[in-house]
């Protein structure tokens, strides 16, 4: 399948959040800002936003001009702070007896890497329930911070079943928003060891009850180069794509061939995932 493709059918369903999965270096920012602009150019409106310290996103669309397209990021530090008084304040309201002394041990117990990753996915999950009527097409930080996030997410949701088997009331947790709304696009290189990460990463996903809807293989050489080192290499990657597609289980599997061009801006993004017309395959392998 072309990314192109991909995006077409997206554009043709509801709207959705797409979520870009994968290790560092495999081109989620550039793949994920691609997509927000293949959607945008098919007359849709997108939230196009990262969760990477990185937050390169930005810079790498630049300008969108008339298309309906947003672009922020999740600041981590901010993100944080107004969970940990949203914490405070909660317990505050729940125990009368709540003094300085518990305020302070709280404040001490949050003080976690734990406590930043549970904050930038509940930042995340409020801008999905804020997109009412548009696509939230989100780049994800490195695949060390998600897998961590899903173990975080995973304990927050036994917390949240524990309530509710009690008679409590909650709206839906981050990882159900995961679970039920997200369609998850794992990036990876054409090379053994990126193709292992990501297949592991479909693994672990799959145990937290999220699945993998595709496989993104980015910057892809063509195996018919008139440069033998480079017709060498490009053979490799694409025995590693067919690797890849033979482990899929049922995620499609897209390649993105390599460009020589700066893929930064609307006009550069376009072109790798398209911009018009009707899509072109079934969607039934998106869902």
């Amino acid at each position: 399948r072309a990314l192109a493709s991909v995006v077409a059918d997206l554009a043709a369903g509801p709207p959705s959040v797409v979520l870009l999965v994968g290790k560092g270096g495999t081109g989620k920012t550039t793949l994920g800002a691609a997509v927000a602009v293949g959607l945008a150019k098919r007359g849709r409106a997108v939230d196009l936003t990262t969760t990477d310290p990185a937050a390169h996103a930005a810079l790498t669309v630049g300008d969108v001009g008339a298309l309906d397209l947003r672009v922020d990021a999740v600041d981590a530090g901010a993100a944080t702070r107004a969970y940990v008084e949203r914490a405070v304040a909660r317990k505050r309201a729940e125990d009368a007896s709540f003094c300085a002394a518990d305020e302070a041990l709280l404040r001490e117990e949050l003080d976690s890497p734990c406590t930043e990753e549970l904050a930038v996915f509940d930042a995340f999950a409020g801008r999905v329930a804020a997109a009412a009527g548009r696509f939230v097409v989100v780049d994800t930080a490195p695949t060390g911070h998600t897998l961590m996030l899903l173990d975080q997410t995973g304990e927050y949701q036994a917390n949240v079943e524990r309530y509710r088997a009690a008679g409590a009331r909650a709206g839906p947790t981050p990882l159900e928003i995961l679970r039920s709304e997200a369609i998850v696009l794992c990036c990876a290189l054409p090379e053994p060891t990126p193709v292992s990460e990501a297949l592991a990463l479909k693994d672990d996903l799959a145990r937290a009850g999220v699945r993998v809807a595709g496989f993104l293989a980015n910057q892809l050489l063509p195996p018919d180069s008139a440069h033998p080192t480079l017709a060498a290499r490009g053979r490799a990657q694409a025995a590693q794509v067919v690797r890849l597609a033979s482990r899929a289980d049922d995620a499609f599997v897209v390649g993105v061939p390599w460009s020589g061009d700066e893929l930064v801006g609307v006009d550069a993004l376009a072109k790798l995932a398209g911009g018009g017309g009707g899509p072109t395959t079934v969607r039934d392998d998106l869902g």
